[in-house]
């Protein structure tokens, strides 16, 4: 829907989407879009993910009333689904606001994650938003001219070959803020130029870490030849004795950050960025994690870090081969 420029500092604006790394891109966007226009313009910011009493329910919209002295600002509201509450408040709030929208108020509402278009505030502002935006997840050739893009906003002169994209894609996977690491990554060390597919293999090898949480997920699938076969190309080139004890070092590690994020979604934290919050983790970490959450109750999860507490002690006396143990725990988690 077209704004006049009269109104549009009046206006309610509905940002919504799956794709966590580029609804966040397209906030930022927004907000850094009305502060250089407004310079001495406000931007306020109300989380309900953080807090959702009543308290906060009415500053936020206490926020949307016009003072005495007004000045063009934006505010804010992230997460309105995370509510468990203060539903009828809200809607009776955004009932009032588009019949009278306050001068030089502009209200950005902000969801992450697959709404449920019967969701009474959510219907309510499909309806009724000024503007309404949907940002979900790439795919195919828009997720191709979406990393030709950063790299073009890096350097005009900057650009990869389509062979190098794919790899670059297929190594990346769906986990959009490791792209846009990676990318950046790329464009450091080309500058300029086309990216080739050598490029791609000089900085995309899988990291320990990768390797396994990769070998984690596919055991938790039951796909343990799989994860075997994992550990068995990570130990190539190195010592095997040396590389197995990172190996299993590597492999408590990643259960004691899934216990932490098993633990954080059985209380009820459902989405990627509220578990970070809880957590301290990474988003990007958890954004895979939960991937593999489904099958990884968290009983599964402490009974295999006390498996590998076990066989280290083991081994720090010589009962138990170091290559033995980490066959043992594919086998046994």
């Amino acid at each position: 829907m077209k704004v006049s420029k009269e109104s549009e500092l009046r206006m309610l604006y509905f940002l919504h989407g799956e794709d966590e790394v580029r609804v966040g891109d397209r906030r930022r966007e927004l907000s850094d879009g009305f502060r250089k226009k407004y310079p001495t313009g406000e931007v306020q910011i109300f989380d309900f993910e953080d807090t959702g009493t009543p308290e906060a329910i009415r500053a936020a919209c206490s926020a949307c009333d016009q003072g005495l002295f007004a000045v063009p600002k934006l505010v804010m509201w992230l997460h309105p689904f995370a509510l468990k509450e203060g539903e009828d408040a809200l809607k009776k709030f955004l009932t009032r606001f588009t019949k009278e929208p306050p001068m030089d108020i502009s209200l950005l509402i902000v969801a992450v994650g697959k709404i449920k278009k019967t969701h009474p505030i959510a219907a309510f502002l499909l309806k009724k938003s000024d503007r309404t935006e949907a940002i979900d997840p790439l795919t195919g050739v828009q997720l191709e001219r979406y990393v030709a893009a950063l790299f073009a906003d890096m350097d005009t002169n900057l650009s990869i070959g389509r062979s190098a994209c794919g790899m670059l894609l297929k190594a990346v996977g769906s986990d959009m803020l490791r792209l846009k690491q990676e990318v950046a990554r790329l464009a450091a060390y080309r500058g300029t130029g086309m990216i080739t597919n050598d490029d791609v293999t000089l900085f995309l090898r899988p990291s320990s870490e990768t390797t396994v949480f990769q070998a984690l997920d596919a055991m938790s699938r039951g796909e343990r030849a799989k994860a075997a076969l994992l550990f068995a190309q990570e130990q190539a080139g190195e010592s095997k004795q040396d590389a197995v004890y990172g190996l299993l070092s590597m492999c408590a590690w990643q259960l004691r950050r899934l216990i932490q994020i098993r633990e954080a979604f059985d209380r009820g934290f459902r989405e990627s960025a509220s578990i970070a919050r809880e957590t301290k983790l990474p988003p990007f970490a958890i954004q895979n994690a939960l991937r593999s959450l489904g099958n990884l109750p968290l009983s599964r999860l402490v009974a295999g870090l006390i498996l590998l507490a076990d066989m280290d002690a083991a081994m720090k006396i010589g009962e138990l081969d170091p290559g033995v143990a980490l066959d043992t725990f594919v086998w046994k988690f």
